[in-house]
């Protein structure tokens, strides 16, 4: 099922399962409240906060500034560069995998996070400290 927040203002919304999820150009702060399985998030602009169940979470992201999991194994691909940004999966075995437009210069912080790849030459996984701290990437 897919959502469509309102486009009209910033969001600050709670909701379970969808398959597609479609921000706005304001703030969104969105909070999912059961696991995603290959679910895409597409945020658009402003300031935006997902926020993921403590379930297993297969997702694609776009347009998040900051992203924070739950207790289990999610599973993070984006989609577009997160600059200056934050990720905190918060526990289980994650997976993030950056947009090939990510740099380290960038400055996302990845936290509680076992493995970042980079999807292109552009990022290399070698360019990232081992998981358990905050790392700028």
């Amino acid at each position: 099922m897919p959502i469509t927040l309102d486009p009209s203002g910033p969001n600050t919304v709670t909701v379970g399962s969808f398959d597609r999820l479609t921000g706005g150009a304001y703030d969104d702060d969105v909070t999912v409240t059961a696991g995603l399985a290959d679910a895409i998030v597409e945020l658009g602009a402003g300031n935006d906060v997902l926020r993921l169940a403590s379930a297993a979470n297969l997702v694609t992201v776009s347009g998040a500034e900051s992203i924070y999991g739950g207790g289990a194994a999610d599973t993070l691909t984006l989609l577009t560069p997160l600059t200056g940004g934050r990720i905190d999966l918060r526990g289980g075995n994650d997976i993030v995998r950056l947009s090939d437009w990510n740099r380290p210069r960038d400055g996302v912080s990845c936290m509680n996070t076992a493995s970042v790849f980079g999807m292109s030459m552009r990022t290399r996984p070698s360019e990232f400290p081992a998981p358990g701290s905050w790392r700028s990437v």
